[in-house]
């Protein structure tokens, strides 16, 4: 008796998962979930804000007042993430801001460069910065 039980649930243990991988093949198996086509907001429609520091919009108003400082262009400039100079000013933005230094928010981020010091020109390293804002996953 306990041997026929033994021998049924190893028959049955591989046609479980034979089945429960019939039925992932069927149905598919997605990591996250990701919109329909013509459920995605138009790629060609313009923002209200002029900038986004990420997840912070920033209004056209906003944006003019920071143009006209170095800090303001450091902090607007997408090379901020990989040019040192910059990153410096940045940094030193927020060491002076006395509610960033409550938060905890110096910006130091990674120390991988991509700039003159590290042997790249400044058409490499827009090229980099263009890639990195125009890259989409899985295209």
């Amino acid at each position: 008796m306990i041997v026929r039980r033994v021998l049924v649930w190893a028959a049955a243990l591989p046609l479980a998962i034979l089945v429960a991988i019939g039925i992932a093949a069927g149905v598919g198996v997605q990591y996250a979930y990701e919109p329909a086509p013509d459920k995605v907001l138009s790629r060609n429609r313009t923002s209200p804000q002029a900038y986004d520091l990420w997840g912070h919009a920033v209004t056209t108003d906003e944006a003019n007042r920071l143009l006209k400082t170095d800090e303001g262009r450091a902090q607007l400039a997408p090379a901020k993430l990989v040019d040192r100079g910059l990153r410096a000013r940045v940094v030193a933005a927020n060491e002076a801001s006395p509610p960033l230094r409550r938060m905890n928010v110096a910006g130091t981020g990674h120390a991988y460069w991509v700039d003159p010091q590290s042997g790249f020109s400044g058409q490499e390293q827009q090229a980099l910065i263009l890639y990195m804002l125009t890259y989409e996953p899985g295209s």
